[in-house]
């Protein structure tokens, strides 16, 4: 079913940390961007997953580094994106799907 769950933030925050997700896998998708969320006894995770070349192991573990860039951009998306998840008490995680990318968005219930 579909989330429910109110999350412990408010809603420009919560867009701020999900927005830039959002454009990254929008950028790299060859089609598609599929978003679900699900609701945890703590957290509710919204995960963005695309269908476009993944996630390269090299950069994998500094994605959220200000200035990491796959594509040339400035790299700030990602990392303002997990500050704010960080500051509302979540995180966004890289998920290691068969193909394509995915990104989750915990955050804590309100």
């Amino acid at each position: 079913g579909a989330s429910t769950a109110r999350v412990a933030g408010s809603r420009t925050l919560v867009l701020r940390a999900l927005a830039p997700v959002v454009d990254n896998a929008v950028v790299h998708a060859r089609s598609r961007v599929v978003l679900r969320a699900a609701d945890l006894p703590h957290v509710v995770v919204v995960t963005v997953a695309d269908d476009g070349p993944g996630v390269d192991e090299r950069v994998r573990d500094r994605l959220f580094e200000v200035g990491a860039s796959g594509t040339g951009g400035t790299g700030l998306g990602l990392g303002i994106a997990q500050r704010v998840a960080r500051s509302l008490g979540g995180e966004i995680v890289v998920e290691a799907p068969e193909s394509g990318a995915s990104f989750a968005l915990r955050l804590p219930r309100a």
